[in-house]
């Protein structure tokens, strides 16, 4: 027990855990069930995604455009996250700008 009668958690006195609500997610708190994980959101078609990147692309200082750029204009657009796709989003952009698409 503290001095407060408080019962001490299991780190003792010296612990410095905070369950302040920014954390608690990580604790299972802030879990919302009408929320939808990131993760579990299905990905967007290739033929989806070679659309928005010509559209990017056509709206877009080509001299400062960047691959990754791209990707996170992408996850932002479609919401996301798309590390899955990175491969396929550099390979198509450098074919875009290449005429080869």
């Amino acid at each position: 027990m503290s001095t407060l009668g408080v019962p001490q958690g299991p780190f003792g006195n010296q612990s410095r855990i905070s369950l302040a609500p920014s954390e608690m997610p990580l604790m299972g708190g802030g879990y919302s069930p009408n929320s939808v994980e990131m993760a579990e959101m299905p990905l967007p078609s290739d033929d989806a995604i070679l659309a928005e990147i010509r559209d990017i692309l056509a709206k877009t200082d080509l001299m400062t455009i960047t691959k990754k750029s791209v990707k996170s204009e992408l996850e932002r657009r479609f919401g996301v996250p798309l590390d899955a796709k990175r491969a396929y989003i550099g390979s198509a952009t450098e074919a875009i700008l290449s005429g080869q698409l």
